[in-house]
């Protein structure tokens, strides 16, 4: 896989260092703030989502067309808290019939979720590497040189 286009946003942020035509932004709505999807109604996961949304607001990251890439990230990230606390109450491995030891399947769940996060929490710009890529040329002050 690729790499992700750069938002137009960024790209006039940044002065457009390619100097290529830009496509026309198109308008998007900011989320509301009373917006919280239905699916969500469970504890961990309406946690999430408020922390979530709270943050990119702030951030001026939020739209409206990113509240379902948001909801399976407050999802998941409610579910492997779940897990998390079911399996401090559970062995490590089982024990099948005949004696074997295996891995517990929790554990399997609960890295499949962490995966789901690392990447969901990317695309929203929420690791220290996405940070350090998307948003490296906006934390610079400004220098009135670089004109010159």
């Amino acid at each position: 896989m690729g790499r992700h286009k750069k938002p137009v946003e960024l790209k006039i942020a940044q002065g457009n260092p390619g100097k290529r035509k830009l496509p026309k932004k198109k308008k998007t709505e900011k989320i509301g703030q009373d917006f919280s999807p239905d699916i969500l109604l469970d504890g961990y996961a309406q946690e999430y989502w408020d922390k979530l949304q709270e943050r990119l607001k702030l951030q001026n990251i939020l739209k409206i067309t990113d509240t379902m890439e948001l909801t399976m990230l407050a999802y998941y990230c409610g579910k492997f808290r779940e897990l998390s606390e079911q399996l401090k109450s559970e062995e490590i491995s089982c024990m099948s019939d005949k004696g074997n030891a295996y891995q517990n399947p929790l554990w399997g769940a609960l890295n499949t979720c962490q995966d789901k996060i690392q990447k969901m929490l990317i695309q929203f710009g929420m690791t220290p590497a996405a940070r350090a890529d998307v948003f490296e040329e906006l934390e610079h002050p400004e220098n009135p040189f670089l004109e010159l």
